[in-house]
């Protein structure tokens, strides 16, 4: 016994912390949104210890678990209101939630939600602005695919410092960025 006491200690010692979370080296979102009249509709997704790290840092907390409650909902829509934004027209939309969940993306837990914005006349051209973990990681890319509706014309962008920001023109010649 006194000789296998250190092999289990040592590798008791090598296992991770019980306390530790996996981290994944990529650092990514993607967003999928369909455009229709007046309507934009957008699913969000984001590896979800990515999205508790920056929703606990806007509540200095240093841990926080995701939740499909309206107070969770309450701090993602503050954070998103810093860190993406949709204008039509000059004008800001305000998003609302239509439904989040948890959910997995090549076996990591990644946390969605889907939002809803309105415009005040029919959308074929908008500018997107899209920060999302920024403020966390230096190589954060945000994906977000456009499909407008009926022509099923689609457009995609890569959001990234120095590319934080996107106009997206539907019903004719692409505008420039």
């Amino acid at each position: 016994m006194n000789r296998i006491l250190p092999l289990l200690l040592a590798a008791l010692a090598s296992l991770p912390d019980a306390g530790a979370v996996a981290r994944h080296d990529l650092h990514v979102s993607y967003g999928n949104a369909v455009v229709e009249d007046r309507a934009i509709v957008v699913r969000l997704r984001l590896f979800k210890d990515d999205l508790e790290a920056a929703l606990g840092a806007e509540l200095g907390v240093s841990i926080l678990a995701m939740s499909a409650t309206p107070e969770m909902d309450q701090v993602f829509l503050r954070y998103l209101d810093e860190h993406l934004s949709i204008d039509v027209d000059g004008s800001r939309l305000e998003p609302e939630i239509l439904a989040r969940g948890e959910d997995l993306l090549d076996r990591e837990p990644v946390w969605w939600y889907a939002l809803h914005y309105e415009a005040p006349s029919r959308v074929t051209s908008f500018r997107v602005r899209n920060t999302l973990l920024f403020d966390l990681f230096d190589d954060q890319r945000n994906v977000m695919k456009f499909v407008h509706f009926p022509d099923e014309a689609q457009r995609t962008y890569a959001f990234a410092r120095g590319e934080e920001e996107h106009r997206v023109t539907f019903g004719g010649a692409e505008a420039p960025r």
